[in-house]
């Protein structure tokens, strides 16, 4: 008698466990980036409110030790930093200021006024003007910062109404002071400005005729370039590579 083959039938194993767990693995790839980002994201913010914090808290703790009754120890100024040329002052806004001068404009962009490095940076003068501020035109610097700080007050003068409740500000240096008086401020691009040389005591009357016609408040009063002018100048985001630049008349006390 022949002895019957018997065949064998495997069972196929699932395919469902191993898409179970490529599901998985996906899964876990997928949390772990977000968390990855969410970290560093926190990180970032972290980051960003820790120089907020000690630039705010480096310029208040200057302010208490200099400051008394609107006069400034600028013998204490300058045991901290050598470069400090004046301080700006506007009352009811956070404009309450060391200005310093170093030997480019680019230095004080990255630095408090004791030198440490912060995105905050410090108010200060162009770089090519006379330090005591006898030049035609003197061109302050400062951030347009997110946490209101620094220059960003600027921006209310593309209203009437802020112009109107802030029309002087205050400029003391170690020899004189003076009152600053608005007279006109305007947006303009950064490559437009360079192209002009507006930065440039030659080009003052140009710089001028252009405040005029572009102002976006109405002080009612003139200035021409035979005063003692100051401008003011910060980034301003409306349009790419913007600057919003306020022009005052600089008066003696």
């Amino acid at each position: 008698m022949k002895k019957r083959k018997v065949k064998v039938i495997k069972k196929r194993k699932s395919t469902e466990p191993i898409k179970k767990d490529k599901k998985s693995i996906v899964l876990y790839l997928l949390i772990a980036v977000f968390s990855i980002t969410l970290l560093f994201s926190a990180y970032k913010i972290y980051s960003i409110m820790s120089e907020y914090n000690k630039g705010t808290s480096t310029y208040d703790n200057l302010i208490s030790e200099v400051k008394k009754d609107k006069e400034i120890d600028f013998d204490a100024l300058k045991s901290i930093n050598p470069d400090v040329v004046g301080w700006i002052y506007s009352e009811g806004t956070v404009i309450d200021y060391p200005v310093v001068q170093g030997s480019d404009n680019d230095y004080y962009l990255h630095h408090l006024f004791d030198g440490t490095s912060n995105s905050s940076g410090t108010v200060f003068l162009d770089y090519t003007k006379n330090k005591d501020f006898t030049s035609k035109n003197s061109i302050l610097y400062a951030h347009n910062m997110k946490n209101g700080s620094m220059f960003a007050s600027l921006m209310g003068y593309k209203d009437q109404e802020y112009y109107d409740a802030h029309k002087t500000m205050d400029l003391y240096t170690p020899d004189k002071n003076y009152e600053i008086e608005v007279v006109y401020g305007f947006v303009i691009d950064a490559y437009k400005w360079d192209d002009n040389g507006f930065a440039s005591d030659d080009n003052v009357e140009d710089l001028l005729l252009h405040a005029k016609s572009n102002t976006t408040f109405d002080s009612g009063k003139t200035i021409s370039s035979d005063d003692n002018i100051i401008t003011l100048s910060t980034c301003s985001y409306e349009i790419e590579e913007g600057r919003y630049v306020l022009i005052g008349k600089l008066v003696e006390k």
